[in-house]
């Protein structure tokens, strides 16, 4: 009884200077702390939740993971260990990975914006839209004031080809934040899809005064430039969008077309030869480079 009094009183000073050392923002001083409580007690686990989302903040994936792992064998139905877990696999973009942990919470009991936002992402990113735009709803129930769960959805809506939901969450993502020029590229997806060309390249626009350095804002304005026959200006503004994000394939691919129809063979070869450094295993380029060889430059 006295020793489990001591061990008590111990990890109280512990936790104590451990939050000390959090709200200093000291980590490395923190994590040697709870590694310390964990020694007396390697069953409290707001210890490994602590470690893990510092980890998870500053994107070191495995440490979170293995303290992660270690709390789930500690207690296996933990939901807050499940949720990080789900959380890490998120950002490493393994949404299958990401759905199995989640679904192992009680969300009808337990849900939240978050854990609802992050089980839509996961989805959408298996392309299963109309899952994802049912929990991306959820989210919005829990909290309809975060700008960004109506930015995605009304992605998911645009994906679904559902224009006039797509518009209404824009609307509403643009009123919260009228500031996010997100929110203004998604407005010129729906006048694009619309076939609203002039009022897409005016939102396209705006985005990019928010934003100078906004890829897919660029993107979007040079495919509207294009349909609106001014092509070298639209070529302009998808190069300004490689330049910008170099490892984004659709805007390479979008570009180099542009190029083909412009019968600017050589910078479309370039072009894809380019982006085939970055995607060695893409057989789109290989086939374009291959016709474009054989039929155009040889």
């Amino acid at each position: 009884m006295i020793m489990k009094k001591i061990a008590e009183e111990t990890i109280d000073q512990l936790i104590s200077r451990a939050d000390s050392y959090v709200s200093q923002n000291r980590w490395l001083h923190a994590i040697q702390i709870f590694d310390q409580i964990l020694d007396i007690d390697e069953t409290y686990l707001p210890a490994y939740y602590a470690v893990a989302e510092h980890y998870i903040g500053q994107r070191h994936l495995d440490s979170a993971e293995n303290y992660l792992l270690d709390a789930h064998d500690v207690d296996p139905k933990d939901e807050r260990t499940l949720f990080l877990l789900g959380n890490v696999s998120v950002i490493r973009n393994e949404p299958k990975k990401a759905l199995e942990w989640y679904q192992k919470i009680d969300i009808k009991n337990n849900s939240s914006a978050e854990l609802t936002y992050n089980m839509g992402l996961a989805n959408m990113r298996l392309s299963q839209l109309q899952e994802a735009v049912d929990y991306f709803l959820k989210a919005i129930e829990h909290d309809p004031f975060f700008p960004r769960i109506h930015e995605i959805l009304a992605e998911a809506y645009i994906q679904l080809n559902q224009l006039k939901e797509a518009s209404e969450c824009v609307k509403e993502a643009i009123r919260q934040d009228p500031t996010s020029p997100h929110g203004y590229t998604l407005t010129g997806h729906v006048f694009i899809r619309r076939g609203l060309t002039r009022r897409a390249k005016e939102s396209f626009e705006s985005a990019i005064q928010l934003d100078a350095k906004n890829a897919q804002a660029f993107h979007g304005l040079g495919m509207t430039l294009l349909q609106m026959d001014e092509i070298d200006e639209g070529i302009n503004k998808l190069e300004k969008a490689v330049e910008l994000d170099p490892k984004n394939l659709p805007i390479r691919m979008d570009l180099s077309m542009s190029y083909i129809r412009s019968n600017r063979f050589s910078d479309a070869l370039s072009q894809l030869k380019s982006a085939e450094q970055s995607f060695p295993k893409n057989q789109w380029i290989k086939n374009v480079i291959s016709r474009l060889r054989k039929n155009v430059l040889s």
